[in-house]
């Protein structure tokens, strides 16, 4: 009894599984559907609950094959637990077998169900490809226009390299040449200086006068302490005599400084030592000229005496050590005088051989 009830059960759903040759997308006539006659799953005293016309009845057995074989083997368990199916297993199995064939039509009805979904949506892509077939060949063909318009600018740019490598190369011998020719005017210049290298200065008939603008910024320097000494030119006596340097300390050096203006000479090494007298033994006088009247100009002399030695004799290597009056005048007279002795923040200083 319960055999015959599992193949029947088993018969109803072939036979509503039976393969329909009716391509999918014909419209299926469904008069129950029309009338709104539904009708009930074969499976339903498995468990199905399912309800529905013609059409919507074999879309629910398609799509819910595995649904109704798991509702069968659990009912097929269910009666072997109980022990009432044990006598009647090979009907069953035999039923089964049946059934196997209708299964496999099925799982194929079922595949190329996929299959035309698969390919309706592929036709969607294709589709959608020549859509965007015209914009993409728009959009290629102005990258091969930009692209044309780029090999052209790299050609340029090409072009504008070498010429500035051959401008480079050419500029780069120019220069070679330039720094030759230099190279031999200096030659000639060092020549020249090694022959005769006069200072900027020759003291005309034994006087030379130091010009010292920027007296009060000088003055302020020598207090600070950023300048304490201002040097002159070098200078010769005559035009071949002695080469000699002043040296003047605004704020006053050795006893005299902070309260004196100390000047010195030095005697430097010239080129014609060798024909002169040594040691030095020249008077020299030293003034701040007064600059409104020159005779009433600030002066000293200096005379050549055996303490003086090392600052008068032959100098060995750039000068010797220098001499003169480190209390020359007191600063107090300097500004007493400041009227007289500066004029267009300028002060003069002469030395007279």
């Amino acid at each position: 009894m319960l055999t015959q009830r599992f193949i029947q059960a088993m018969q109803e759903h072939q036979d509503s599984f039976s393969y329909d040759h009716t391509p999918m997308n014909t419209k299926v006539n469904d008069d129950e559907d029309k009338s709104g006659k539904k009708r009930c799953c074969p499976f339903q005293k498995l468990g199905c609950k399912f309800k529905g016309g013609r059409s919507k009845m074999k879309s629910h057995e398609a799509s819910a094959f595995s649904c109704h074989v798991g509702l069968l083997l659990d009912d097929v368990v269910r009666l072997e637990r109980q022990g009432t199916i044990l006598g009647d297993w090979g009907r069953i199995e035999a039923g089964a077998e049946a059934l196997r064939p209708q299964i496999r039509r099925l799982q194929d009805r079922l595949h190329c169900t996929e299959v035309n979904e698969e390919m309706q949506e592929l036709s969607l892509a294709v589709h959608s490809l020549q859509i965007r077939l015209p914009d993409l060949d728009k959009q290629a063909l102005a990258l091969e226009n930009e692209l044309a318009l780029t090999s052209m600018a790299i050609e340029k740019c090409q072009a504008l390299v070498e010429r500035s490598a051959r401008q480079f190369d050419s500029n780069k011998q120019l220069l070679t040449a330039l720094q030759d020719k230099v190279r031999q005017v200096e030659q000639g210049l060092n020549l020249c200086l090694s022959v005769r290298n006069f200072p900027k200065e020759v003291a005309h008939k034994g006087v030379f006068i130091w010009r010292i603008p920027l007296f009060h910024r000088r003055i302020q320097e020598a207090k600070d302490g950023t300048r304490p000494c201002l040097d002159s030119d070098d200078f010769y006596t005559n035009t071949y005599g002695y080469r000699l340097k002043a040296r003047l300390y605004l704020n006053g050096n050795e006893q005299g400084k902070g309260t004196h203006i100390s000047l010195y000479l030095m005697i430097l090494k010239g080129d014609f030592d060798s024909l002169l007298q040594w040691p030095f033994s020249e008077m020299v006088k030293i003034s701040i000229i007064n600059q409104g009247n020159k005779e009433d100009s600030v002066v000293y002399h200096l005379a050549p005496n055996s303490s003086l030695v090392q600052a008068l004799k032959k100098p060995c290597e750039i000068g010797n050590v220098p001499f003169g009056l480190s209390c020359f005048m007191s600063l107090e007279e300097l500004y007493r005088r400041r009227a007289e002795l500066v004029h267009d923040n300028t002060l003069f200083a002469k030395i007279e051989i």
